[in-house]
């Protein structure tokens, strides 16, 4: 996208050419269709140029933004742009939580997230079990060198009354994959890096925000409420790569719904934002949408007490 090398957008630190991309992401990160999003942003560029505005503070930007999508998107959408640039400004890192079960979509959405907030770091927990079983051996540790729904045939200990196999042994996978999620965190907030960190062993309630208060600890749960549809996206990803065929899933069907109807339990009763997954693009938007809000709030909290 092209820069307009006739308006300078400064600062105390900086002066940089207007350029149209930074505004349609900021749409496009709020909801905002993408051609629509470029087609506005260049609309402000050529307007910037055609009222000859050399030089353009980036408060002043943001007010000439907004009046421009009010008038184009309306009074809503406009307010969503501004308290999304304001908690994109905010220092501290966003460390995202994104739990799911298995065919949830949460890679999708994460990759969705990751181009909207602008995040380079993306984690999957996936990985994080596939680096343990490297230092512990399947005698050692059996319950992590197999997949979270066939976790229950690893394990050995004898079950109480009542108990479910499959969600009482992907716990205890997930219980050692968190150690590795909590080392994640501590890196990304000692480096001020922001982070997504998805997987099915996102489990709630083991990763406190009181324990990182140097970082926004934003947590969300991700499923598939309709068992057809649930499926139907194990039969698209057997047709999309033979490496991962359907049949594994289907015969595990129903270990995988029983770790996302536990998972979704706790991430309830935890506060977790719970979003049936059926366009990751919507998705993706409802989650943005949470996260300002949450930490706008936050934000204006934290502000309001140091001045008292």
């Amino acid at each position: 996208m092209l820069k307009n090398d006739n308006t300078q957008v400064v600062s105390a630190d900086f002066r940089q050419p207007y350029t149209p991309f930074v505004l349609a992401n900021s749409l496009e990160s709020i909801g905002v269709e993408f051609h629509r999003a470029n087609a506005i942003a260049r609309k402000l560029g050529q307007e910037l140029q055609e009222k000859k505005v050399s030089l353009i503070t980036r408060s002043d930007l943001r007010q000439v933004a907004y009046e421009k999508i009010k008038k184009e998107l309306g009074k809503i959408t406009a307010e969503r742009y501004v308290k999304f640039r304001k908690f994109m400004n905010i220092k501290k890192p966003l460390i995202l939580m994104l739990g799911g079960s298995t065919g949830s979509g949460k890679n999708t959405v994460a990759v969705e997230l990751a181009h909207r907030l602008d995040i380079v770091n993306v984690i999957t927990t996936d990985v994080l079990r596939e680096v343990m079983r490297a230092f512990f051996s399947r005698e050692v540790l059996p319950v992590i060198h197999t997949s979270s729904y066939l976790a229950g045939k690893k394990l050995w200990m004898p079950l109480e009354e009542g108990k479910d196999q499959a969600t009482v042994a992907f716990r205890e996978q997930a219980l050692r994959v968190n150690a590795g999620i909590k080392s994640i965190i501590k890196r990304s907030v000692k480096e001020k890096m922001s982070v997504i960190i998805n997987g099915v062993h996102v489990l709630p309630g083991i990763i406190k925000p009181s324990d990182f208060k140097k970082a926004n600890l934003a947590e969300v749960f991700i499923y598939i409420e309709s068992e057809k549809e649930h499926k139907k996206r194990f039969y698209i990803r057997g047709l999309a790569s033979e490496e991962r065929g359907a049949q594994k899933y289907i015969d595990n069907f129903e270990s995988i719904r029983s770790i996302q109807d536990y998972i979704l339990e706790l991430s309830k009763k935890h506060n977790y934002l719970c979003i049936d997954n059926l366009d990751s693009r919507r998705t993706a938007v409802e989650i943005i949408d949470y996260i300002v809000d949450k930490f706008r709030y936050c934000q204006k909290r934290h502000e309001k007490m140091k001045k008292e």
